[in-house]
C-alpha cells in the first residue's frame, strides 16, 4: 500500500459481551520515498471507534504489545531497542481509551531498526540502506482480568523506497552530520548544544519543511542531555519556540507530531495550547491526546507500572 502513505486495519474484540466494539491501528509516514540518511519518522494510532470504553495493555513500542516489522528487498530488518517492563494490579483492567479516543505512539526507524554499517555513526543508531521497504505494525492486547477484551490487529503492509541522495541533499545532510559528530568529539562537545540550536535556527528561517528539524529538536536535544548539557532557562524557552514553530510548519506530517511530542516531554504544559494551534492535523490530534494525559496524571495518583 502507497496512498498516502498510511496503512490501517481494523479489530474485532473477540468474546463476552464486547464483542461489537471496534478499534483501528494505522501507521503513517507521511510519504512513499525517501533519500538515504533522511529520518523516517512514524506516527502510530490507536482509535477506538464504538461507544463503549476500551480496555488495553499500554499503547508504546518499548511495551511489546505495539510491535513493527520491517522488511528491505523481502529480507527482515535487523531489530533492537529498549523494553519497558510493568506489573499489573491484582485489579487492574488495563488503560482505559473513552469512545472515539486515539492513543498515539511515534518513532525514528533508524532508532530501532536497520544495521551498523552506518554512514556515519555519529548520526543515527543505524542505518536504512537504499532499497524498497515493507511495514507492517501489530497491537495486541490480552488482559487476563479483561477476557472479553482480547485482540489482535496487523495493519496492511505499507511500501516505501530510500533513493540516493542528490548533490543538494548530500550537501545538507553533510552539514548536519558535522553538527551531531560534535557530540562525541571531547574538544568540540562543549559547543554542541549552541551549534545545534544554531543549525534550526538556520534551516527554519530558509526551508521550514527541512526533514532534520524534527529530528534535531528530538532527537538531537537528547543527545545534548545525554553528554550534560542541560539548558538554562532561556534556552528551554528558545527550545520550546522553536518546536512549537517547527510543529505548526509540519503539523500534517509525522515529523510535526514527533516535534510535538518533544514539546511534551520537556514541557508538558504547553501541549494544550499547541493542540488548539494545530487542530485537525496528525500533530495536533497527539498534542490534544498528550496534554489530556499531562492532565489526568495531575489529577491520579502514580500508576502501578514499574
Amino acid at each position: 500500500m502507497r496512498a498516502g502513505s498510511v496503512a490501517f486495519a481494523l479489530a474485532i474484540l473477540s468474546g463476552g459481551p464486547s464483542a461489537a466494539q471496534r478499534a483501528v491501528l494505522t501507521v503513517d509516514l507521511g510519504k512513499d520515498t525517501f533519500f538515504e540518511d533522511e529520518p523516517v519518522y512514524v506516527v502510530l494510532e490507536l482509535k477506538n471507534l464504538e461507544s463503549d470504553t476500551l480496555w488495553i495493555e499500554p499503547f508504546g513500542l518499548s511495551y511489546q504489545h505495539l510491535t513493527l516489522h520491517l522488511t528491505r528487498n523481502g529480507v527482515p530488518v535487523p531489530e533492537f531497542g529498549l523494553i519497558a517492563d510493568y506489573v499489573r494490579g491484582v485489579n487492574w483492567r488495563g488503560e482505559p481509551v473513552a469512545p472515539g479516543q486515539a492513543l498515539y505512539e511515534t518513532c525514528v526507524l533508524q532508532d530501532g531498526w536497520g544495521t551498523s554499517d552506518a554512514t556515519s555513526r555519529d548520526v543515527f543508531i543505524s542505518h536504512l540502506a537504499g532499497g524498497s521497504y515493507e511495514l507492517t505494525a501489530q497491537f495486541v492486547s490480552a488482559i487476563p482480568s479483561a477476557p472479553g477484551e482480547r485482540f489482535r490487529t496487523n495493519t496492511e503492509v505499507l511500501r516505501f523506497d530510500i533513493r540516493s541522495r542528490t548533490p543538494a541533499e548530500d550537501t545538507s545532510f553533510r552539514e548536519f552530520e558535522q553538527v551531531r559528530r560534535m557530540a562525541w568529539n571531547l574538544a568540540q562537545r562543549p559547543r554542541y548544544l549552541s551549534h545545534a540550536l544554531a543549525l534550526i535556527e538556520d534551516r527554519l528561517a530558509s526551508n521550514n519543511a527541512d526533514p532534520y528539524l524534527a529530528f534535531l529538536l528530538r532527537n538531537g536535544l537528547a543527545t545534548a542531555h545525554a553528554i550534560g548539557q542541560w539548558p538554562n532557562d532561556s534556552t528551554s524557552k528558545r527550545i520550546a519556540q522553536l518546536r512549537m514553530t517547527v510543529a505548526e510548519a509540519q503539523k500534517s506530517l509525522p515529523a510535526g507530531a514527533v516535534t510535538a511530542e518533544a514539546l511534551y516531554w520537556d514541557t508538558p504544559e504547553l501541549a494544550s495550547g499547541l493542540a488548539d494551534l494545530l487542530q485537525g492535523s496528525v500533530a495536533g490530534r497527539l498534542a490534544a491526546e498528550r496534554a489530556e494525559r499531562a492532565r489526568l496524571e495531575r489529577r491520579q495518583p502514580p500508576s502501578n507500572e514499574d
